[in-house]
């Protein structure tokens, strides 16, 4: 598909890509790149981008007996249906400021980005962020500035807060006890946007946070360590 440039006055022209977690390794994917001249005139440069194995590891996790039902395989598709055709959107502007993204809360990162995960031995699915340890009542805040694009309740995400950040980025704030923020509101960023619980489908109380860029899930982490135009 096609990823717009945006524009930073005076430091110039970025597009954000992203690759899918099953994407296969390769170290040669062609990349074109469509530039419109001021003079009217049009060019394609070509280039080609290296994707690497993520590492992901195999995790295994045990639910109690009164949330089996979040194991059927078809409430895992509708949920992740319902969160593409979110991200499927792209607000032509961004919100982040020169500070970038920050850690939800600061505290222990567990189980990452992308890990294999087999719940009670009988359904495997992929993790879509990162779970970071808490108790219940944490307060988590908000990654970067932007608009809630959802919050509301989720089978397997529990209480969840969606941000759009512009021009395809999005986070993701689950298992949340409380929510602040309704649909439409304005976020500062690290503005507290709810507090940790166990709500949706989880094994104890922690906090899993995830982000997608241009529809595709990517490590969360790792886009912290990235530089951003802002």
């Amino acid at each position: 598909g096609f990823i717009d440039f945006f524009t930073v006055e005076d430091v110039g022209r970025f597009a954000l890509l992203s690759v899918g977690i099953e994407q296969n390794p390769r170290r040669d994917y062609p990349l074109a790149v469509s530039v419109a001249y001021s003079d009217g005139t049009r060019e394609t440069l070509s280039a080609s981008v290296e994707i690497v194995t993520g590492g992901f590891i195999r995790q295994e996790v045990t639910l109690a007996p009164d949330k089996g039902f979040l194991l059927d395989s078809e409430t895992e598709r509708a949920e992740l249906a319902r969160m593409e055709s979110i991200f499927v959107a792209s607000t032509p502007e961004y919100h982040w400021d020169d500070q970038g993204f920050t850690l939800p809360i600061p505290a222990a990162l567990t189980s990452p980005f992308g890990a294999f995960r087999v719940f009670n031995s009988t359904l495997s699915t992929r993790h879509t962020g990162w779970d970071i340890r808490c108790t219940t009542g944490t307060p988590i805040f908000a990654s970067a500035a932007g608009r809630v694009i959802y919050a509301g309740e989720l089978p397997i995400r529990g209480n969840h807060v969606i941000i759009d950040h512009g021009y395809g980025v999005y986070s993701g704030y689950s298992h949340l006890s409380v929510t602040y923020f309704t649909r439409g509101q304005e976020v500062t960023r690290e503005q507290v946007v709810g507090m940790a619980g166990s709500t949706g489908r989880t094994s104890g109380p922690h906090f899993h946070w995830e982000m997608a860029v241009n529809g595709q899930w990517i490590d969360s982490v790792e886009f912290l360590r990235m530089w951003l135009p802002g």
